[in-house]
C-alpha cells in the first residue's frame, strides 16, 4: 500500500538521521486523506493553516503537501530534497505520521503527509 510504503521509507531516513520512528496514527491519517482529497476535487495545491492541522487530531503537528509526481517514490525525493519538507520529516518532536494521496478527476495525484506532537 502507498502509505505504509511512504511511512516505511520516512522511518528509514529518521533511522539512518538517529531520529526515533514515527508511529500510523488513525486521526492523522484521516486528517491526510481529507486534505488530499479536498486538494484534488480543487485541482489545486495549498496548505491548511497550522491551527487547522493541529486542531484535527487536537495535538501539536505540520504538514508537507505536494501534487503530480507520479510515483511514491518521487513524491518522497522531491520532500526529501526540500529542506523544509525533509526537516518535518526528520524532526524529532514528532511522533505520529499520517499520509495519504488523492487523485484529481485528471488522475493527477494529490499527496499530503501530516506529523504530530501527542
Amino acid at each position: 500500500m502507498i502509505t505504509q510504503d511512504l511511512l516505511a521509507a520516512v522511518n528509514a531516513y529518521r533511522r539512518q538521521a538517529g531520529v526515533a520512528e514515527l508511529s500510523e496514527n488513525s486521526c492523522a491519517d484521516a486528517s491526510a486523506l481529507i486534505h488530499a482529497k479536498s486538494q484534488a476535487a480543487a485541482n489545486r495545491m495549498y496548505h491548511r493553516t497550522l491551527s487547522q492541522v493541529e486542531n484535527a487530531c487536537k495535538m501539536v503537528g505540520g504538514e508537507n503537501i505536494a501534487f503530480g509526481y507520479a510515483t511514491p517514490a518521487a513524491v518522497l525525493k522531491g520532500w526529501w530534497g526540500s529542506p523544509g519538507h525533509r526537516a518535518n520529516m526528520l524532526d524529532a518532536r514528532y511522533r505520529y505520521m499520517g499520509i495519504a494521496v488523492a487523485y484529481s478527476a485528471s488522475g493527477t495525484p494529490y499527496y499530503t503527509q501530516v506529523f504530530y506532537i501527542p
